[in-house]
């Protein structure tokens, strides 16, 4: 059951996020959910990758750099999905930062 609270809240921060940044459209909350589920799998398997080759920008940039992970995810889940546009790697760095708040928040909240 965790994996859905996961999926459910990826998905909603996902949704905020195209709602709050004007580069960055999903259609739906039905493309909300896909791209929550395209990411995870995607960070559960090349993110896992990439964190590992990038540990020690990691610790020189205090994590910050797996934000930078985590837009060139959301990059290439916009790849494969149609219904999801990210116009630059910029809008989904900032579209990153947008999910990991509302995630840290509703994980606080609930």
């Amino acid at each position: 059951m965790d994996w859905l609270w996961h999926l459910l809240a990826g998905s909603v921060a996902f949704y905020v996020g195209a709602q709050l940044l004007s580069g960055v459209e999903i259609q739906g909350f039905t493309r909300a959910v896909l791209l929550a589920a395209v990411f995870g799998l995607l960070s559960a398997t090349v993110g896992e990758v990439l964190d590992f080759l990038a540990t020690p920008l990691n610790w020189l940039t205090l994590g910050l750099f797996h934000l930078v992970i985590d837009a060139l995810l959301i990059m290439l889940a916009d790849w494969l999905l149609k219904g999801v546009r990210v116009r630059s790697f910029w809008w989904a760095l900032a579209l990153a930062a947008v999910v990991a708040l509302v995630n840290s928040l509703l994980f606080r909240i609930f």
